[in-house]
């Protein structure tokens, strides 16, 4: 949850997240995805730069994001949510 809000400003509770895959990257790096319940795009806030990264962005489907394994978690889960994101 630290590193949600550092990168986007976006406030969650950690119960609130589910499991939703784990990948090996290429490095041996172990990377754990969650989601989140949906919310409103109105109730997020403002995509504005940090120190961590430039923007964020809402896909509704998936796009080559700046890692691999990270484009594959985003493609499985589009996959997954078969014509409705969850």
């Amino acid at each position: 949850m630290r590193e949600l809000r550092e990168e986007t400003n976006i406030v969650a509770d950690p119960g609130d997240v589910s499991l939703f895959d784990v990948h090996s990257a290429p490095t041996g790096t172990l990377l754990v995805f969650g989601l989140l319940p949906p919310r409103p795009a109105r109730d997020l806030p403002p995509s504005t730069p940090t120190d961590d990264s430039t923007e964020y962005l809402i896909l509704v489907t998936a796009d080559r994001l700046a890692f691999p394994t990270h484009t594959q978690a985003m493609a499985d889960y589009f996959a997954s949510a078969g014509s409705s994101a969850r």
